[in-house]
C-alpha cells in the first residue's frame, strides 16, 4: 500500500488483525516477515536512522514523566534530537492547543490533555509521518474530538502524514481520508472513506415502490434477483447501474414504478459485508 502525503489513513480491523503488529514494523520495533517499508524512500531495514528521522510516534500510550510539568517534558525530549530549539517547544505547545496548562505538572492532566502533550512530543523534531497506535484508547467524547480536530489540523496545515490504527468504525469514518482494511493479518482492502461511505464498493439498499407487488415478486424470482418484502415494496441491495437496470425492467414489462428511494447504509454494514462479518469490530 501507498499513503500519500498530508493525509490521514486508517488502518482498520478487528482486535487481533494486526495493526499494531505493522505499526510496530513501521516504527522499527519489529523485525519484517516480508516485503519493505519505505518512508519517503528510506528503506526502514537498511537505512533506520534516516527513515526513522522522518518519523513521530505514538504505539499504545504516550509515555511521560508525571513529575515533570507539561513544557519540561518537552525540553527533556527536545534534548534528544539536534536542531530542536525553544522556540519549536512554543510551537508545538500551540499546536496542540496547550499553551494555558504547559507548565502544570502531567499528573494534574487529562488522559485527553497527556496525549496532546504525547502528540506535541512526536511533533518536536518536524516528522514528516506521524504514527498512532489506538489513539483514542481512554478518551471521553469531548477528548476524542480535541484529537482528531487536532490531526486534521495538523494534515492540512502542516502537509503531516498521520497513520491511525483503530477499531472503532464511527472514529475512523469521521477522521480518515483513506483505509486499509485488515483481517487475519492480511490487507483486504485499501479505499477512499468517500467509497465506503457512498456505499460504491458493496452497493446500496434500494426501495422499489412498484405494483402490482405480487408479480414483480415473481419477476424478480425468475431473474434470480435476490430481494426482501419491505412492507408494499421490494427490498434489493444495488449498485448505481443496476438501480438504473431494475427500472427498466419493471418500466419494459409493464410495471407501475411509484417509487426508487435508497437507505443509508453504515460504514459499519459495509465493513461486515467485506470481511464476511465474521468477526467483532
Amino acid at each position: 500500500m501507498e499513503i500519500p502525503k498530508g493525509t490521514i489513513f486508517g488502518l482498520l480491523g478487528p482486535n487481533g488483525a494486526g495493526k499494531t503488529t505493522i505499526i510496530r514494523m513501521m516504527v522499527g520495533l519489529m523485525s519484517l516477515t516480508e516485503g519493505e517499508i519505505l518512508i519517503n524512500s528510506y528503506d526502514i531495514t537498511s537505512q533506520f536512522e534516516q527513515a526513522i528521522g522522518q518519523v513521530g510516534a505514538i504505539v499504545e500510550n504516550p509515555e511521560l514523566y508525571k513529575f515533570l510539568t507539561g513544557y519540561d517534558n518537552l525540553l527533556h525530549f527536545s534534548r534528544m534530537h539536534p536542531d530542536v530549539q525553544r522556540e519549536r517547544i512554543r510551537e508545538v505547545v500551540s499546536l496542540v492547543g496547550l499553551d494555558d496548562r504547559i507548565h502544570d505538572k502531567v499528573k494534574t492532566y487529562s488522559l485527553g490533555m497527556r496525549q496532546r502533550l504525547g502528540l506535541a512530543q512526536a511533533l518536536l523534531h518536524r516528522p514528516s509521518v506521524i504514527i498512532l497506535d489506538e489513539p483514542t484508547n481512554g478518551l471521553d467524547p469531548a477528548g476524542i474530538r480535541e484529537l482528531r480536530d487536532h490531526l486534521r489540523f495538523l494534515a492540512k496545515s502542516e502537509g503531516i502524514t498521520v497513520v491511525v490504527s483503530s477499531h472503532l468504525l464511527s472514529e475512523m469514518e469521521l477522521m480518515c481520508d483513506q483505509v486499509g482494511i485488515l483481517q487475519h493479518g492480511k490487507l483486504i482492502g485499501l479505499h477512499s472513506m468517500g467509497e465506503l461511505i457512498s456505499n460504491d464498493l458493496t452497493g446500496q439498499i434500494v426501495l422499489f415502490d412498484v405494483e402490482p407487488i405480487a408479480e414483480a415478486e415473481q419477476l424478480l424470482v425468475q431473474q434470480k434477483i435476490p430481494f426482501v418484502l419491505n412492507h408494499l415494496s421490494v427490498q434489493l441491495n444495488l449498485s448505481r447501474e443496476q438501480i438504473a437496470q431494475l427500472n427498466d425492467l419493471f418500466v419494459n414489462h409493464d410495471f407501475k414504478v411509484y417509487g426508487i428511494r435508497t437507505l443509508s447504509k453504515t460504514l459499519e454494514d459495509t465493513f461486515l459485508e467485506m470481511t464476511g462479518g465474521s468477526s467483532h469490530v
